[in-house]
């Protein structure tokens, strides 16, 4: 029997867990719906749109690179 795995839309990771939506819509992996909600978070705290577009660009490049956010 053949191990799952599932290609997240964002970063293009393949994951083991299954894929959840985001706020945007998108089947995402769960590091991704973090990195999207905080930087969410981070526009309301702040009201500044670049500030929360400033995290969440952060934590993508991480994901993007093999870390964990």
């Amino acid at each position: 029997m053949g191990l799952s795995s599932y290609r997240c839309e964002s970063c293009e990771r393949r994951v083991k867990e299954p894929l959840q939506k985001s706020i945007l819509g998108r089947n995402v992996c769960a590091e991704c719906v973090r990195a999207t909600l905080l930087g969410a978070g981070v526009t309301v705290i702040s009201g500044d749109p670049g500030a929360g577009a400033g995290v969440w660009s952060m934590l993508m490049r991480k994901l993007r690179r093999g870390g964990r956010a």
